[in-house]
Parts: C-alpha cells; sequence; structure tokens
C-alpha cells in the first residue's frame, strides 16, 4: 500500500473507532486502504495505545514460585502479574520460564477443578438444572427436538432413524459402521448399535416405537465362506414416517416419490458383503 500522507479524517475516523468492537484495526484498515500495522502505528502516534511496559523475568519468576504452589495455572499467574504491575505478561513467556523451573502445569490440579466446579455449579444455577446430567439430557432433548424426532428416543436411537432417513434401507452391520462401531465388534455383538431402552437395541427399540420396520424376507447379500448365499435383514422407516416424529398418512409403498422396493434393492447392491 502506498506511503501517502495521514489525512485529518483519518485521523479522526482511527481517534473515534479505534479499540471499538464495531470497528476492529482489520476493518479500519481496509476502509482506509492501509496496512494493519501502519493503522497500530498511527493509533500508537495519536496516544491511543497504552505504554508498554516489559515486565522483568525476575518479576515473573517470583510470581510463579509464589502461586505455582497453590495449584495456579499460567493464566491465572499471569493476570495476578497484570494486576499488580498494571501490565500483562505473555502466558506462552509465562509458561516456557515455568518449564524451565522444572516444574509441571497446574492443569488437573486440586485448585483447577474446584475452580471448574464452581463454574460449572454457577452456570447450571443460571440454567436453572441441578446437575451435569440434567444439563446433558437437556442439550439431547433439545438435539432430539432440532432434529424433528420425539424426545423419548435414545441417542442411539435417534442416529439410527438420521442415518435411515438420509440413506435409505440398511442392514444392522450397515448402520454400525455408518456410527463408527468397529466392524469386529459389531459382528461379534449382536446387540449393537445397543440401546438404554427396554430390547437392549436401538433398532428393537425403533421397532417397538413403530419407526422403523425390518422386511419380512431377508435378502442376498454376497456369499458365505463355503460359497452360498447370504441373506441378511433389511431395516427401513415405516410407511410415512417422516423427521417430524409423526405418522402420516402414506399412499400405498412410496416416501418421497420414492419405491421402498426399490430403495431395498439399491441398499442390498451397496452393501454386499456387509455380513
Amino acid at each position: 500500500m502506498s506511503r501517502r500522507p495521514w489525512s485529518e479524517d483519518e485521523d479522526e475516523l482511527i481517534t473515534h473507532c479505534y479499540k471499538t468492537p464495531e470497528y476492529p484495526v482489520g476493518v479500519l484498515a481496509n476502509v482506509m486502504q492501509r496496512s494493519r500495522s501502519s493503522v497500530y502505528q498511527r493509533a500508537k502516534t495519536l496516544g491511543l495505545t497504552d505504554a508498554q511496559v516489559y515486565v522483568p523475568d525476575d518479576v515473573v519468576r517470583q510470581a510463579i514460585e509464589d502461586k505455582h504452589p497453590l495449584g495456579w495455572s499460567d493464566a491465572e499467574i499471569a493476570r495476578h502479574v497484570a494486576e499488580q504491575h498494571g501490565c500483562g505478561v505473555d502466558r506462552h513467556r509465562l509458561g516456557k520460564m515455568r518449564r524451565t523451573m522444572g516444574l509441571s502445569s497446574n492443569n488437573h490440579s486440586e485448585h483447577q477443578r474446584k475452580r471448574i466446579a464452581a463454574k460449572t455449579t454457577e452456570q447450571l444455577k443460571a440454567a436453572g438444572l441441578p446437575s451435569i446430567g440434567h444439563l446433558r439430557k437437556s442439550a439431547f432433548d433439545k438435539w432430539k427436538r432440532e432434529l424433528g424426532w420425539p424426545e423419548s428416543l435414545t441417542l442411539r436411537a435417534v442416529q439410527a432413524l438420521e442415518l435411515l432417513w438420509e440413506r435409505g434401507p440398511m442392514t444392522r452391520l450397515g448402520l454400525c459402521e455408518a456410527m463408527g462401531i468397529d466392524r469386529e465388534h459389531a459382528i461379534a455383538n449382536r446387540t449393537e448399535p445397543k440401546s438404554n431402552a427396554k430390547g437392549g437395541t436401538a433398532l428393537a427399540e425403533l421397532q417397538r416405537a413403530g419407526l422403523v420396520m425390518r422386511l419380512p424376507k431377508q435378502v442376498k447379500s454376497g456369499t458365505d465362506r463355503r460359497g452360498g448365499v447370504r441373506r441378511v435383514d433389511l431395516y427401513l422407516l415405516s410407511p410415512g414416517v417422516e423427521p417430524n416424529g409423526q405418522r402420516i398418512k402414506a399412499s400405498g409403498c412410496r416416501v418421497d416419490g420414492r419405491s421402498r422396493d426399490r430403495d431395498c434393492e439399491l441398499a442390498v447392491g451397496s452393501q454386499d458383503g456387509d455380513l
């Protein structure tokens, strides 16, 4: 960018807008067609920046020696130095000095655990919830509502519904793999994908709720070790089920203009060797 002289209008703009949330330095630089560094330098010339005070190493080292045994983190010690001397100290500089002193991080100290617990309690109180478990349940229920499925379903069941809605009919192993469940583990455990609801599996939970159905007849899917035809169960959304979590009237066997028979053919063809 050009080294043109600063105008009175530019100085006035910097004076009124520097350090305001609406006009960060990047925005001011773009408006005036100047570099960010030149805006910083001009603000310093106009007396808009704080004088830089360098905190000596011995001061930082003393603060570490005083506060580290109490379980304080690097960030807390840095804030303490800033309050005491009117100027902050870079957290990374402080951390490097701590390591040269042979001191470990206090990220998991008792002091940090108590501080986090107090902050969590404050957040729960503000949210009107008694525990972390209720907070987690509240977040999951909100997620289910946003997706449009019943809040009574377990997390695994909602994941299965989403996959069946997005991808169409799937085998049990296909669902497990899409959920990130190890294939060998899923083969060895017929209860995968697991569910905390009655029945022990997400598919059983969804079938009991009438949201998912299993084709009454197994479909072909590759060959077994002996060379014979391998047959697997195929699961799909029940006719008329949509993400609003309610059954609607469906005409025939078509949902969203697609034939479920065609869906089955595509699913089996794409999942050969699932079992």
